[in-house]
């Protein structure tokens, strides 16, 4: 039995983190004093993390739908994120929250998700079960 189902939706907050990224690999070419071997050695490093950044910056947000039950099982929907046991060590602030959770393989995932993917109540629901994970006496061998 699911507690809460969340609906998600594109936040404006992801494309301005990813625009200041590249915003700020820019500036260090324009800024920093690189020439000759310098300039070549760190022209690689900083175009592999301008094409990443803009891959991310281009995929759209897949998920449209998370559940998650009363004991902090967690289901995506929409998405090839695998179902899973929430983790106390989900990070919770103003931003967003930051997931983390254990699969049924045993792996830890995590995800991002910006606080303007959701409504107001839906963020603080997913808070507030992050809260009660931290604070649930858990069983040390099943992690």
């Amino acid at each position: 039995m699911y507690a809460s189902s969340l609906a998600l939706r594109p936040s404006r907050w992801r494309h301005v983190a990813y625009s200041g990224g590249l915003l700020l690999i820019l500036a260090s070419v324009l800024l920093l004093p690189l020439n000759g071997g310098w300039l070549w050695l760190s022209s690689l490093p900083m175009l592999a993390a301008c094409y990443w950044l803009l891959q991310q910056w281009q995929q759209p947000l897949s998920p449209t739908m998370l559940s998650i039950g009363n004991s902090g099982e967690l289901r995506w929907l929409g998405e090839q994120l695998p179902a899973g046991i929430l983790l106390p060590q989900s990070l919770v602030c103003s931003w967003g929250i930051w997931l983390y959770w254990q699969d049924e393989q045993q792996n830890i995932q995590q995800h991002w998700l910006y606080q303007d993917n959701f409504s107001v109540a839906d963020f603080r629901a997913l808070a507030r079960h992050c809260q009660l994970i931290r604070w649930q006496p858990r069983d040390t061998h099943s992690v």
